[in-house]
């Protein structure tokens, strides 16, 4: 294991989009930025711009080809494809695309999903608001709507990423998460709306076939509120990897704890 490392992905990073190239800063026609409800902008690159995903795709891919071209020795054991990705400002895109796609139908792939799925926040809301399977994101999910529509953008966008990379180098992807359960747990505010926040790791899962682990960045002291953590991203389906912790002994310990604890562990 010596000398190998595992590389980030900047161009989305703590729910904003600051490592984002001037020239897409600059061009804010070409590619749209998220909007509050009272459609101020936002620094944030729209989950629901297509050309914030062709360029995001073409950066992605690129990047991948170069790895494949010169890491013969197989140094980079794999790359994280976003930086605790979702928005922060606002609980979804309430641009002109971002109205369009929480006011569309709901997928019916998703309906299908949420007829087989495990209890979970996204199948309760469902649940909760009729079971209904047609209507838009308020229709199936009420007042909870906001949030699984924007992970619904965010996790569809960065597995296309995901997915094209992989056409160039085939090594494991990883996206990491600035976690749900930081201050009042209100989405957009305490943590990134559409992020892959514990209660919407399903969800997530699900449509982001192509990203091989979603990793909790955690800075919690606490051993409790730590070892909690772990155990929602330790899943047969997805491997415990943390990415970031606090630089303390308290978090040095809970993470040796978590590797003695979760056999499924990356480390």
């Amino acid at each position: 294991m010596k000398g190998r490392i595992a590389m980030k992905g900047l161009f989305r990073k703590n729910g904003t989009s600051q490592y984002a190239p001037v020239w897409v800063k600059k061009n804010r026609e070409r590619f749209c930025r998220v909007q509050t409800a009272q459609h101020f902008s936002t620094s944030v690159l729209s989950p629901h711009c297509k050309e914030n995903e062709k360029a995001d795709c073409r950066a992605f891919r690129r990047m991948m080809a170069y790895l494949a071209g010169h890491d013969a020795a197989g140094r980079v054991l794999g790359v994280q494809v976003e930086n605790e990705p979702g928005q922060l400002g606002a609980p979804r895109d309430y641009s002109e695309q971002g109205e369009a796609a929480y006011h569309g139908q709901v997928p019916d792939s998703v309906i299908e999903w949420l007829e087989n799925a495990e209890e979970s926040f996204v199948t309760t809301a469902w649940k909760d608001c009729g079971r209904h399977s047609r209507g838009d994101w308020k229709a199936v999910f009420g007042e909870d709507g906001a949030e699984p529509c924007t992970a619904y953008a965010f996790a569809s966008y960065i597995n296309e990423v995901a997915r094209q990379g992989k056409e160039e180098h085939r090594i494991p992807v990883y996206v990491n998460v600035w976690l749900g359960e930081m201050y009042h747990r209100v989405p957009g505010i305490d943590y990134p709306s559409g992020g892959a926040v514990s209660k919407l790791l399903d969800f997530w899962k699900y449509l982001t076939p192509d990203i091989d682990a979603v990793c909790p960045d955690i800075y919690f002291n606490d051993h409790k509120m730590y070892m909690e953590v772990c155990g929602k991203y330790s899943r047969k389906d997805n491997p415990l990897y943390i990415p970031e912790s606090g630089k303390t002994a308290l978090h040095a310990v809970n993470t040796f704890y978590a590797v003695a604890l979760y056999k499924n562990m990356v480390i």
